[in-house]
């Protein structure tokens, strides 16, 4: 059972090189322990620990989402108010903070964003996904691929060049970034199911890498 699991996460990074598989594989690369993973909601802990067994997992949301097992790390659930009073405390506190589709949610993503640079330590490093801009546009169908199509989304999509910026002011340098991530197999697969999509009028798998839903960023703490 656990190869069968190992083999989705490698697929995944194959179909997805600069996604969340790839990056924790890079942590682990880096020899990066400690970890922020911020709006984890309930399994996103399983996914770090069958690649990275080593690593001293922490995750925060504001909800539980079910049965948290914390047998190899720590969960922490907050209220929605005290979600940034509780980021605040990580200061300087983690080699890897890692934020997959979890600022758009948050009232406030510019303060969110400047507590999640403010608990990276030096040298370590950070990854965050969140809907493109242009996703505004997109076609709306089941599943969220307008941004609107999401009532949890907050008015206006994260700024992506506001977050770049923001990050090589503060002492990071950009490892990679990508306004629209769209994977050539991913966008193919898409495109191949597109007509589907369209018909159905519904998102399917391969339907956000067709038309780039997400905006992806991985930088590193210089100072």
């Amino acid at each position: 059972m656990q190869y069968r699991a190992h083999f989705h996460k490698l697929l995944k990074i194959i179909l997805r090189p600069k996604g969340k598989y790839a990056f924790i594989l890079y942590a682990k690369k880096l020899q990066k322990l400690s970890i922020l993973d911020v709006g984890c909601g309930n399994n996103s802990w399983k996914d770090f620990f069958l690649l990275y067994p080593t690593c001293q997992y922490s995750g925060l949301d504001i909800q539980s989402y079910g049965t948290i097992n914390n047998t190899f790390g720590t969960n922490i659930v907050v209220d929605r108010e005290d979600f940034n009073l509780h980021l605040k405390k990580f200061a300087n506190s983690f080699d890897v903070v890692f934020s997959s589709h979890n600022i758009e949610h948050c009232d406030d993503y510019k303060l969110t964003f400047n507590l999640l640079k403010k608990a990276t330590k030096i040298d370590g490093i950070i990854y965050i996904s969140f809907p493109t801009e242009k996703s505004t546009k997109f076609p709306k169908r089941s599943g969220a691929l307008n941004y609107y199509s999401d009532a949890t989304h907050k008015d206006p999509p994260p700024d992506f060049n506001y977050l770049k910026r923001s990050l090589c002011s503060d002492g990071f340098e950009i490892l990679y970034s990508s306004r629209r991530y769209r994977p050539a197999i991913l966008f193919f697969l898409g495109l191949i199911q597109e007509p589907l999509s369209y018909l159905l009028n519904k998102n399917l798998r391969f339907t956000w890498g067709f038309y780039g839903f997400e905006s992806v960023i991985w930088a590193k703490r210089i100072y």
